[in-house]
């Protein structure tokens, strides 16, 4: 009863600090990423500066999504959805 209850909640809690912290590398790269659009936003006056400053940007992704494969789908989202205009 009462203490496989508290074994479970017990559980749950140390999955979910397991998962906080699994999650903060993650969110420093996604702290840093918003950081270079928001720099490379600053430099987009016209569509030959736009190409070159995406490409750029997909330079420094292609070398910081290291074992993080979803950090590419995210930073392709920022891009598309107008993280980039």
């Amino acid at each position: 009863g009462a203490l496989v209850r508290l074994s479970n909640l017990q559980n749950l809690q140390s999955q979910m600090t397991e998962f906080e912290s699994s999650a903060d590398p993650l969110q420093e790269w996604l702290n840093g990423t918003e950081v270079k659009v928001q720099e490379s936003s600053a430099r987009l006056h016209d569509l030959p500066a736009k190409k070159e400053e995406l490409s750029k940007l997909q330079v420094f992704e292609n070398h910081r999504h290291g074992p993080y494969p979803e950090k590419k789908a995210v930073f392709a989202i920022m891009v598309t959805h107008g993280a980039i205009c």
